[in-house]
């Protein structure tokens, strides 16, 4: 096995078969310094869990007076996740420096392949959406105008029922007379 440093190693992880393994911390600032492109996205893939936790150390002479505070203090503020908050601060204001040093290029690389996301399908879904709305308000004024012609059709052979019975009820009556003659 052989140890190189870290820009002739990022430069055999981008161009050959090669893996680089180092501290987390240390990785994920030099990538999003040196070897993201201009939206941040990283060029290299680093796996998101460790094999080996990392620690911090510090060192105190024996028996020094301070030294269980000290550790108290520590655990808190590693509890309290502001080490890690510090470090993602530390990491992203690295990167965006690192961003800014870069020459600009004159647009994203055409050989470079890029993983479809959902962030890229975001029109397709909002025209499916649309799709689907559409087709619910077209489905419910179909149903409003079969109930309204129902309706009608309805009311108008109630009607003309009501007429029928009428001329039914006339005709059965008889012929009518006054009683004044």
């Amino acid at each position: 096995m052989q140890f190189h440093n870290t820009s002739v190693s990022f430069r055999k992880l981008l161009n050959e078969r090669y893996a680089y393994i180092s501290w987390k911390s240390n990785l994920d600032t030099v990538i999003a310094e040196r070897y993201s492109d201009q939206r941040g996205q990283p060029l290299v893939h680093m796996s998101r869990e460790t094999f080996s936790p990392e620690n911090y150390g510090w060192g105190f002479r024996p028996s020094a007076p301070y030294v269980h505070k000290f550790d108290s203090l520590m655990q808190q503020l590693v509890e309290a996740g502001l080490i890690t908050k510090w470090e993602h601060d530390t990491r992203e204001r690295r990167a965006s420096l690192g961003r800014d040093r870069r020459p600009a290029s004159r647009g994203p690389d055409p050989t470079r392949f890029v993983a479809i996301s959902v962030y890229h399908l975001q029109g397709a879904f909002m025209l499916l959406s649309a799709g689907f709305a559409a087709g619910l308000l077209a489905l419910l004024a179909e149903v409003l105008v079969h109930r309204a012609r129902s309706k009608a059709a309805r009311w108008r052979w109630q009607r003309l029922a009501a007429r029928r019975r009428a001329a039914l009820a006339w005709r059965s009556a008889g012929p009518r007379t006054t009683s004044g003659e």
